[in-house]
This record gives C-alpha cells, structure tokens and sequence, in this order.
C-alpha cells in the first residue's frame, strides 16, 4: 500500500484522528464547550489547504462559512460520541487527548495539503495541458488503411 500525497492511505492517515477526535471527546463525557476547539482546527485546515480570496470581506465571509460548516461537523461528531458515552460507560480519558489527536491531525494534514502557489501554478499546467488534449482532434481515417502492414 503507497502512501503517497493523493493515495487512500496518505488521505486517511490524516482524516481519520482528525474526526475520530470529537468522538473520542464525546465518548469521554467532555464538556460540550469543547465543540469550537474542535470546529477551530476542522477550519482551520480547510482554510489553509486552499487558495483564499484577496478581498477581505469575502475572506472573511469565507472563514465564517467554513466555521459554521465545520462547527456543524464537530457537533454532529462529538454528539454521536457523547450519545455512544451515555449507552455505555464513558471513557476515562482527559479532554487533552482528543485535542492532541486532532491538532496533530490538523497540522500533518496542513503540512501535507497546504496550498502553495506553486502547487496552483503546476495545477493550472495540468488543467492546461487535459483541456489541450480534450480538443485534439482524432486522426482521419486513410483510404489505404486496408493495406497497412502495422495492423
């Protein structure tokens, strides 16, 4: 199994401390004060993984879309952990544990998806190159093909 950038495992050696951590929080019966750390770095790495606005209103009109998106995804996970607490018996693990997890998470994912404009200007390359390569025209069949010793 690669791990590479883009692979399955490179993706989920990140994603899967980053969401687990509300769970683990709310397996533990952490308050649910809790939920807008956890909302905090969810934005925080999409926010830093991709080309931001220059214009200031629409950055900030960008950070709080991805706040109430992301807080939503935190209050969902942390409630689902919570909910599983109560059914059972909570964890015996402190508050920082889950907040380590997911800053650790946070932070591999930034360092490994940050958006560089260099990244922006190979992507731009790509696109450039399929869009040419979309166009192109398939060659038009020759009369004499019948007799072409290659097929």
């Amino acid at each position: 199994m690669a791990f590479e950038k883009y692979s399955l495992s490179g993706i989920l050696a990140y994603v899967i401390p980053l969401y687990a951590a509300p769970i683990l929080a709310g397996l533990s019966a952490a308050p649910w004060a809790s939920v807008p750390v956890f909302a905090l770095f969810f934005s925080a790495l999409s926010l830093k993984t991709r080309k931001l606005p220059s214009q200031p209103a629409l950055l900030i009109l960008n950070a709080l879309v991805a706040l109430i998106v992301n807080g939503a995804i935190a209050a969902v996970l942390f409630g689902l952990g919570y909910l599983g607490g109560r059914m059972t018996q909570p964890l015996g693990l402190p508050l920082w544990g889950p907040v380590l997890i997911c800053a650790g998470a946070t932070a591999f994912g930034i360092w490994r998806y940050r958006w560089t404009p260099q990244s922006a200007q190979f992507e731009a390359f790509l696109d450039d190159a399929l869009d040419q390569i979309d166009r192109m025209q398939p060659p038009e069949p020759d009369e004499n093909r019948e007799n072409d010793p290659l097929d």
